[in-house]
């Protein structure tokens, strides 16, 4: 840098650039006014709400500290690893929230799908329910407090070992689900990378869910190409 473009950079620091502060009390829960201050200018994405949410009822449960600690830890770690996912094709970085809404069709489907309804078509009134309300159920239903304080019930409600779980299954997720849609970087066979490009290109919206739940349980390459041909006569026929 010049020493003109320095004084330049100078100048914006020393005079432009502004800080808000802001006191809370104790009563005021932090992680709730951080959601609130935040979604008062940029939108946040429910990925990042999610993963305030979760580190806020890390502080809830009724656990000793270090086990709040580490699942913050373990959190935090998954948060890491689902970002750099998402972010590591510069070209074509992938959207948080498609990504997060995907995860919950398959992690949360043998909630909602009852043992008489089939797969296929539970699935499919699984996904027209929730495709957009997948967040309210996330957020407003499942993660929250009130979920915390169900424990005692029946029923029971969510624990430290739920929030565990569900943050590391989205970490190990999202490295196929950047498989799937960037299949030339990926260690498919040559083959399936040709399909996956395919209904990349088609738009693969409908089906990556069915694709997630295939590729974490089948590992059989004959089965990963009768797979493919089905496909075919759906799609290219």
């Amino acid at each position: 840098m010049t020493f003109e473009e320095v004084e330049v950079v100078y100048r914006k620091v020393a005079q432009q650039f502004l800080f808000n502060i802001y006191a809370i009390s104790k009563e005021i829960d932090v992680f709730v006014a951080f959601e609130t201050m935040n979604n008062r200018g940029k939108p946040l994405s429910h990925l990042e709400l999610l993963k305030n949410r979760l580190i806020y009822l890390s502080t809830k449960f009724n656990v000793v500290d270090y086990e709040r600690s580490a699942l913050r830890t373990a959190i935090n770690e998954s948060w890491k690893s689902v970002y750099h996912c998402l972010g590591k094709n510069k070209d074509k970085p992938l959207d948080d929230d498609f990504f997060l809404r995907n995860h919950f069709l398959l992690y949360f489907a043998k909630d909602f799908i009852g043992e008489g309804d089939g797969h296929l078509r539970g699935y499919r009134m699984m996904r027209r329910g929730f495709a957009a309300d997948y967040k309210e159920f996330l957020l407003e239903k499942h993660f929250t407090t009130k979920s915390i304080n169900k424990s005692s019930g029946a029923d029971g409600g969510l624990t430290v070992r739920d929030v565990y779980r569900y943050s590391q299954n989205l970490k190990q997720s999202v490295e196929l689900w950047y498989q799937i849609l960037n299949p030339q970087d990926s260690r498919f066979s040559n083959k399936e990378k040709e399909w996956l490009e395919k209904l990349n290109r088609l738009g693969i919206d409908y089906v990556a869910p069915l694709l997630m739940a295939f590729f974490q349980k089948e590992k059989k390459k004959i089965l990963a190409s009768n797979f493919f041909s089905s496909w075919k006569d759906l799609f290219f026929s």
